[in-house]
C-alpha cells in the first residue's frame, strides 16, 4: 500500500477473510452488549480493497448495502471493477485512491474494514487511516483493523530482517534483482539459516511455513520497506488519539478470559478492571503475533462490557450453530473429541441438527440448563461452535432444498470460466470456499435447483459423477465433503432474493 508499484508489478491474489466482515463486527459488539447498525442496508468501506476480493462477496450477500473499496493500485483496482462488471453488481464501486485523500465527499460509514493494511505503510499513513475511521464512522458504527504485533513478531523479524539483507547487499554488490525475482533470493537464505545456524526449532518451523506461502504473499509481508508491528497496548493508544477505542479481537480467545483458572485470577489482581492491560498480559500469554481488532468511537464505551469476561444475560440474546461429523468411533464436534470432554452431549446433537440454522443461547439454557452458558462460552472461544448477533433462518431449510440464486449462479461461472481467478470463492460469512470450478464441479452447483435435497443431490453425484476419472462411489467422503461446501455457499443468506 506504500509504493503503489509494488503492488502493480507483484499483485496481490484478493482473497475474503471472514474475520473482517461486518456479520463478525456486529457479533462480536452484541456479545458485548452493543448493537451494530443493520448489515442488511449499511454503508461499508474497505481501506485497501486489491481487487476486491473480501468485498465482492458482501455486495452479493447483502443487495441493500452500498459498498465502497479504495487501494492505491491501478491495476487491480481496474480489474476489480471488470469483475463487478462481469457480475452485474451495482452496489459496489472501486476507487483508485490514496487513503489520505479521502475526503468528506465519502460520506459516513456503518462499518470500516482495514486489512492487511495498518503494518505495512509509514507512520503518516498509519494515522490517516485512524482518521479515516475517526471522521467517516457512523456514531454506533464499527471498523475493523489488522496489524502484526508483539511479542509473536519478535522471532519473525529475525527471518525478515536477513532476507532484506541478502537482497540488499547483493544488489549493492551491482547484482540486478527484480522484485519478481527477490522472493527467491530471500528464501535461499532462509534455506541456508535451516541447515547451519543455531537459531531456535521454533524459528526453523517458520521457516517452513514462510516457505509454503505464495510468492505475492512471502514478497509483501517479508520483503516490503515497511512491517512495523507493534504491542496491543501501543495500538490501543494510537486509537485514543484520535477519539477511537479498541473493543475485542474477532478471535475473542485474544480478548476473553476464561475463569476459574489460575492465570485467570491472577490477570484479575493484576490489571483490576483495566482491560487493555488485560489483553496485553494474553498476548504475551499466547505469544500473539497478529490482530483483528473491532473499533468503535469512544463515545460507546459506556455502553459496552469492556471486563473481558462475558456476562450470560449478553450470551442468551446470541445465536450459535455448528455441524456434528463422526470420526471413528468416537463422535467429534469438529476439532472437539467429544469422549474427552464434559460437555453436553445432547446439546452439541441439538446444535448439529439444526445446521445450518441457528439456534438461540437462550433456548438452549432452556432445554439445558442455565450451566450451558459457560460451555458454550468456552465452544466459542475454542472456535468449535460459530455464534451471530442475528437469527439465521435459511429458506428451504424446513424441506432441505437450496436453491442456487442468480447472483451466486454469476459468481460461479466467473470461477469456472477465468483460468487465473483474481479473487477467491466465499460463501456469506467470507470464508473461502476451497473447490476448483471444472466444467463438472459447476454442473453439481446447478444440480441446487430447489427441488432436490442435499442428501439426493450427493447420491446422484455418487451414483452419476467420475472423480479424477474413476467413479464417483469411490469416493464417497470427498463427495460428501464437496456438496456440504457446495450448500454452504448457496444457502449464502436470507436477505437475497
Amino acid at each position: 500500500m506504500n509504493d503503489k508499484n509494488t503492488y502493480n508489478i507483484v499483485p496481490y491474489f484478493s482473497k475474503s477473510f471472514s474475520e473482517t466482515t461486518p456479520i463478525k463486527q456486529a457479533s462480536c459488539l452484541k456479545l458485548l452488549g452493543f448493537d451494530a447498525p443493520d448489515i442488511t442496508k449499511a454503508r461499508i468501506l474497505e481501506l485497501g480493497c486489491s481487487y476486491g476480493g473480501n468485498i465482492i462477496p458482501l455486495a452479493i450477500n447483502y443487495p441493500n448495502c452500498e459498498i465502497v473499496g479504495v487501494d492505491l493500485s491501478q491495476l487491480q483496482i481496474e480489474e476489480g471493477s471488470n469483475i463487478i462488471d462481469y457480475l452485474k453488481l451495482d452496489n459496489i464501486k472501486l476507487y483508485h485512491k490514496n487513503i489520505l485523500d479521502i475526503d468528506e465527499s465519502f460520506g459516513k460509514f456503518d462499518y470500516i474494514i482495514c486489512h492487511g493494511v495498518y503494518s505495512w505503510v509509514p507512520d503518516n499513513v498509519k494515522e490517516g487511516i485512524l482518521k479515516v475511521i475517526s471522521n467517516h464512522l457512523t456514531d454506533t458504527g464499527s471498523a475493523l483493523v489488522s496489524y502484526n504485533c508483539y511479542p509473536g513478531w519478535k522471532k519473525i523479524d529475525i527471518l525478515r530482517d536477513a532476507m532484506k539483507f541478502r537482497i540488499d547487499g547483493l544488489r549493492e554488490m551491482g547484482i540486478e534483482i527484480s522484485e519478481n525475482q527477490a522472493v527467491s533470493y530471500g528464501i535461499g537464505i532462509l534455506d541456508f539459516l535451516k541447515e547451519h545456524s543455531l537459531l531456535s526449532s521454533e524459528v526453523k518451523d517458520r521457516i517452513d511455513l514462510i516457505s509454503s506461502k505464495s510468492n505475492h504473499y512471502i514478497y509483501h509481508e517479508y520483503l516490503e520497506e515497511y512491517n512495523d508491528p507493534l504491542y496491543f497496548t501501543q495500538f490501543a493508544k494510537q486509537l485514543e488519539k484520535q477519539g477511537l477505542i479498541h473493543v475485542i479481537d474477532t478471535h475473542i480467545k485474544k480478548s476473553t478470559i476464561i475463569f476459574n483458572t489460575p492465570q485467570s485470577d491472577s490477570l484479575e489482581k493484576e490489571c483490576e478492571n483495566n482491560y487493555i492491560m488485560k489483553e496485553q498480559y494474553l498476548d504475551f500469554l499466547h505469544d500473539v503475533q497478529f490482530r483483528h481488532s473491532i473499533i468503535t468511537k469512544a463515545t460507546n464505551k459506556s455502553k459496552i462490557n469492556l471486563t473481558n469476561t462475558v456476562i450470560c444475560e449478553h450470551l442468551a440474546e446470541m445465536y450459535v450453530r455448528g455441524r456434528l461429523a463422526k470420526a471413528g468411533n468416537d463422535d467429534y464436534f469438529n476439532d472437539l473429541c467429544l469422549t474427552e470432554t464434559n460437555l453436553n452431549l445432547a446439546m452439541l446433537k441439538y446444535i448439529s441438527d439444526a445446521y445450518p440454522n441457528t439456534i438461540q443461547v437462550r433456548e438452549l439454557m432452556e432445554k439445558f440448563g442455565e450451566n450451558v452458558c459457560s460451555e458454550i462460552i468456552q465452544l466459542i472461544y475454542h472456535r468449535h461452535i460459530k455464534f451471530y448477533h442475528i437469527d439465521l433462518k435459511w429458506k428451504n431449510s424446513l424441506s432441505g432444498e437450496v436453491k442456487l440464486k442468480p447472483a451466486i449462479n454469476r459468481y460461479l461461472q466467473y470461477f469456472s470460466e477465468c483460468e487465473k481467478p483474481a479473487i477467491t470463492l466465499a460463501n456469506f460469512e467470507n470464508d473461502i470456499i476451497n473447490v476448483e470450478l471444472s466444467q463438472e464441479i459447476y454442473s453439481i452447483f446447478n444440480l441446487f435447483d430447489g427441488t432436490k435435497t442435499k442428501e439426493e443431490i450427493t447420491q446422484f453425484v455418487i451414483e452419476n459423477y467420475q472423480w479424477n476419472n474413476k467413479p464417483a462411489s469411490e469416493f464417497k467422503i470427498e463427495v460428501e465433503k464437496l456438496v456440504n461446501s457446495i450448500e454452504d455457499l448457496i444457502i449464502t443468506n436470507m436477505f437475497n432474493e
